[in-house]
């Protein structure tokens, strides 16, 4: 059996040397000691143009297999003899971290807790400790009744995280889609083709038709005008078409050239456009879906028919629709917006 401690006395030396296995590496280049201790170290087969150097720094390696233990170290020369080679030096700045390592070290194989395997260095298993399976988690033991509510809770505690998960993942998508692709206005303008008559003369108005009519032709008497100087004059209707609105009563003195009466052609057309920032015209197009939505909650489908830039605000734009349905007859009197997506 090898020797593995042997006292320094025997030598006239303070410290105990110690014959574990280390290696000294000098740029990238390691030597194994031949014994050691707090205070230095000795080597054989020490190259010629090292053992010659006064000062060495390198790290003092100690080799567990898995891993390696490292010290880095200051080696001033002691003696280097040149035909066996065999070099001794003493560390010098050693920190008070380092000589507590190198002590915990030796500490550790005095105590046989680190053993030599050949040139390497293992930790001895304890016979009397306890082996435990990393691998399996301490769980409490439950009854029947426990463990279903356990497992409830902790379904649903699943649940409401992947739903809170999910969420924030649906409102994202949706933000960043409504800034990609989506313009809304509420800048709505409806308009129908419309037919004022207006009063030809002063003097007091008398409605004729009868209450329930509302569907006229061409050439019907709408109203008369009895003029302030005598005379009557008749109102017709131009065109076979709805009566939209009146704005004088029976009875009532009219001026010329007041609007009295609101037909709407049977053919009428009906105009809906929107006003939306310049800035946001380059994500639409002609063609893009779009949705009105009335104020009493009526909805209708239509598709971008014109884009224009506004005659009088440089910032704005013109959008005109094309609706899919046609419109009620109270539907120019409602707020209503518009939005449209390119997507």
């Amino acid at each position: 059996m090898s020797e593995q401690v042997t006292h320094e006395a025997e030598h006239n030396r303070q410290h105990i040397r110690f014959r574990i296995p280390a290696t000294l590496c000098i740029n990238e280049h390691t030597f194994l000691t031949t014994d050691w201790s707090v205070s230095g170290l000795s080597i054989d087969e020490f190259p010629l143009h090292l053992g010659q150097e006064s000062h060495i720094s390198g790290h003092l390696i100690f080799n567990f297999g898995d891993y390696d233990f490292r010290v880095k170290v200051n080696v001033e020369k002691v003696r280097y003899d040149i035909e066996s080679a065999h070099y001794a030096g003493r560390f010098s700045e050693l920190s008070n971290q380092t000589v507590s390592l190198l002590h915990y070290l030796i500490n550790a194989y005095l105590s046989g807790e680190v053993v030599t395997a050949g040139d390497l260095l293992a930790i001895a298993k304890q016979q009397q400790g306890v082996t435990k399976d990393l691998d399996k988690r301490l769980e409490v033991e439950r009854t029947g009744a426990e463990a279903f509510i356990f497992n409830t809770k902790r379904f649903l505690g699943h649940v409401l995280y992947s739903a809170i998960i999910i969420g924030l993942l649906w409102f994202i998508s949706f933000t960043i889609y409504n800034r990609a692709y989506v313009v809304e206005s509420n800048k709505v303008d409806i308009s129908y083709d419309e037919i004022s008559l207006r009063s030809p003369s002063d003097g007091l108005f008398e409605f004729q038709l009868k209450p329930e009519q509302s569907k006229l032709k061409k050439g019907d008497i709408i109203a008369t005008i009895k003029r302030v100087n005598g005379g009557v004059i008749a109102i017709e209707s131009p065109c076979e078409c709805d009566l939209s609105d009146v704005f004088s009563q029976t009875g009532v003195f009219v001026s010329q050239g007041e609007k009295l009466i609101s037909l709407r052609p049977l053919d009428y057309k009906t105009s809906v456009t929107a006003l939306i920032p310049l800035e946001n015209v380059n994500k639409i197009t002609t063609g893009d879906n779009a949705i009105v939505r009335f104020s009493d909650g009526h909805i209708i489908e239509a598709q971008v028919y014109t884009i224009q830039k506004h005659p009088e605000i440089p910032e704005q734009a013109i959008v005109s629709f094309q609706l899919m349905a046609p419109l009620s007859d109270k539907a120019a009197d409602q707020l209503a917006t518009v939005r449209i997506e390119s997507f």
